[in-house]
């Protein structure tokens, strides 16, 4: 690859990054076309790259076709919520369990020092970035697995659940601290499982942790 195919791969996929991340925070919502005017400005890009991106987000299921064939932002029903928590709740059940042996004495200072940051962000006022860090400490979690494959398939289901869910937690938590402290709570449990190597402590947490979300 010479340089300018270097510097078109990192085009493409800085598009498709910023692409993906508008839609999973409901930035781009569910149905909303992708404006590629705005991206070849933003990107001082070609239509090409951008093509390229959208077919990209598009076999990945984020971005769907609508009867125009304008590329929109997929809109998760409720059902497919529903069965993606559920989908979700083996998966990491199973990812948690693949790593609670392999996580070193490294990551669990890692892990101590994410969860006591998310826990400073606990209110309605900072919840993009609750989010953000909460998502850190599950993926620093599923990355230790060393399964690029789990890894992919799990975080793209999370993904799509917080397409769903964005503004469904925004609007709850931001009106009940209760809620949302219930989910550090469950962080902090998380954290205690995995530095005593409690298997069976550890699976009934995180077992407990996602049937919630689809109630």
């Amino acid at each position: 690859m010479n340089d300018t195919d270097k510097i078109s791969e990192t085009l493409r996929e800085s598009i498709y990054q910023f692409i993906k991340e508008s839609i999973i925070k409901n930035e781009i919502r569910p149905n909303e076309t992708i404006n590629k005017r705005m991206l070849m400005d933003k990107f001082k890009a070609s239509m090409t790259p951008i093509k390229d991106a959208i077919i990209k987000l598009q076999a990945e299921g984020y971005v769907t076709m609508d009867a125009s064939r304008n590329a929109v932002a997929r809109e998760i029903s409720h059902e497919e919520f529903i069965q993606m928590n559920k989908t979700m709740a083996l998966l990491d059940e199973y990812a948690c369990l693949e790593a609670l042996h392999k996580l070193s004495e490294d990551d669990l200072v890692t892990l101590q020092k994410l969860t006591e940051e998310m826990e400073t962000y606990c209110n309605g006022d900072t919840l993009e970035k609750y989010l953000e860090i909460n998502s850190q400490i599950h993926i620093h979690i599923w990355n230790t697995m060393k399964n690029d494959y789990l890894f992919s398939l799990i975080k793209r289901t999370l993904d799509f659940i917080l397409m769903y869910d964005t503004q469904v937690l925004y609007s709850l938590w931001s009106m009940d601290s209760l809620s949302l402290n219930k989910y550090v709570k469950y962080h902090r449990k998380l954290l205690e499982a995995l530095k005593d190597k409690d298997r069976p402590k550890l699976k009934r947490i995180v077992k407990n942790h996602w049937p919630g979300w689809s109630k």
